[in-house]
């Protein structure tokens, strides 16, 4: 981690912050990190000088007192307090602070407003794996930030995972996919579980190898490079047992559910963002 990103606020520590904070707190040099939740600290956090936790039910001036000096500020809270959370802690903000919104659905535009004119906004949308440094993470920087915004937004997200700057207009339809996706697949996991167990297989073999089974073939996907349609063709012998599951699943329409799901997730971040 840089000396830009030394001091690290958290505003709102949950799942998504929370995740980011996580991966940050294992770095070596760590970061001071200052985290602010409704309640308790983080369990991950047990044991670790560098990271602080302050209640803001137990001191209302948790969130202004975090950014004291901070060289980046995290803004975690739900989409529909996000921007009442800006305006609180605008005046607070250090001078060339880096202010990271991880909300869905909230536009630059409605942050920028309440926050000091040319601040270096960013709006983010990560996924939880970030926490593992496996995760993605998509960035619209805001009209008007410092020149070395987005520099400062890879750096400070490279030990996470991947990370793509997009147009904003981009961002809800990357949350869709790539932000809620681990629970699409988690989702998958459930049912293929329930599917082995249905065919003889004990929950214990199927807990251990669904999972197994998913990582083995995405790591193959990545280290040979190749489109996943090939792969699928290699794996599909004609007239076989793959062949009669795929049929199965073009019958029961798994990709227009999947395309439905996107479809819903992304209509959703949209409404959220207009509160």
């Amino acid at each position: 981690m840089s000396s830009h990103h030394r001091v690290i606020a958290v505003l709102g520590a949950g799942n998504m912050a929370g995740a980011l904070a996580q991966r940050w707190a294992s770095l070596d040099p760590a970061p001071e990190l200052r985290l602010t939740t409704g309640s308790s600290r983080p369990a991950w956090a047990d044991g670790l000088t560098h990271v602080s936790h302050v209640p803001v039910a137990d001191v209302p001036s948790a969130n202004v007192d975090a950014v004291a000096e901070a060289d980046v500020v995290v803004l975690g809270v739900k989409p529909h307090a996000i921007v009442a959370l800006a305006g609180e802690i605008a005046d607070a903000l250090a001078p060339g602070a880096l202010v990271v919104s991880v909300a869905g659905g909230v536009r630059l535009a409605d942050l920028a407003s309440v926050l000091p004119a040319g601040a270096a906004l960013v709006r983010t949308m990560p996924n939880t794996p970030v926490a593992v440094g496996r995760g993605v993470t998509a960035f619209a920087v805001a009209p008007g930030a410092p020149a070395g915004t987005n520099a400062r937004v890879h750096e400070l997200f490279a030990p996470t995972g991947a990370v793509e700057e997009l147009d904003e207009d981009l961002i809800d339809a990357f949350s869709a996919v790539v932000g809620s996706g681990p629970a699409y697949v988690y989702a998958v996991i459930e049912a293929m579980r329930e599917a082995a167990v249905s065919q003889g297989l004990s929950p214990e073999q199927a807990a251990r190898m669904v999972p197994a089974m998913i990582g083995g073939a995405v790591a193959y996907l990545e280290s040979t490079g190749r489109e996943p349609g090939d792969l699928r063709v290699e794996v599909t012998s004609p007239g076989g047992s793959t062949a009669a599951a795929l049929g199965a699943f073009v019958e029961h329409g798994l990709a227009e559910a999947l395309a439905a799901g996107v479809g819903a997730a992304t209509a959703r971040a949209r409404e959220l963002g207009r509160g």
